[in-house]
């Protein structure tokens, strides 16, 4: 059975479809990675049968009974490594309750960024902009801890037809809604 690498990214849509570029990454060299993600954003990866999804509310939270209660979902997949993408106070302490033998954190490079956009809009970053700064190559550093090395990240979401054969179909979103297929790959 491949050792499971529990990938945190709870939000946003943009952020976690640039967390898929390390799926690939982790499936080739054995891994099982298993996603934990607000609820709706696993819906992305419900036909990629590479991943498996652990959806939360925002509100799990809010209340410690439903915090432990994740924590313990979490403690029963019993991930090898723990790669925090989100890199807040939530994902930190999901991090330290969790007894994964290797762990490691995204450098969101905040104030980097932050003082990137300040001179932005002074128009003195043009030095700055000759080398862009590229989450998933930042999101590919944190696995080096697995001995990983990945050359030009790229996000990357599988669909399977729901049959498993014929061409993929599009369903068009309920109105104000979103499509839900259901697969979430064995944990």
């Amino acid at each position: 059975m491949p050792q499971r690498v529990l990938l945190i990214r709870f939000s946003s849509l943009g952020d976690v479809v640039l967390t898929s570029s390390l799926i690939q990454p982790l499936v080739e060299k054995g891994f099982k990675p298993i996603l934990l993600t607000y609820r709706p954003y696993g819906e992305l990866f419900s036909q990629d049968r590479r991943i498996a999804v652990v959806e939360v509310e925002k509100e799990s939270f809010k209340s410690p009974k439903k915090f432990f209660k994740l924590v313990e979902l979490l403690k029963e997949i019993n991930p090898f490594a723990v790669i925090d993408l989100q890199a807040n106070p939530k994902s930190f302490l999901l991090r330290k309750l969790l007894s994964a033998k290797v762990k490691a954190v995204y450098n969101k490079r905040a104030l980097f960024r932050r003082v990137c956009i300040l001179l932005n809009r002074w128009g003195l970053a043009e030095n700055l902009k000759s080398k862009p700064l590229k989450v998933p190559q930042l999101y590919a550093q944190t696995l080096e801890v697995l001995g990983i090395k990945v050359h030009r990240p790229r996000p990357s979401v599988e669909l399977f037809p729901p049959s498993g054969g014929g061409s993929v179909k599009t369903v068009p979103p309920p109105k104000g809604g979103i499509c839900s297929f259901g697969h979430r790959g064995e944990v």
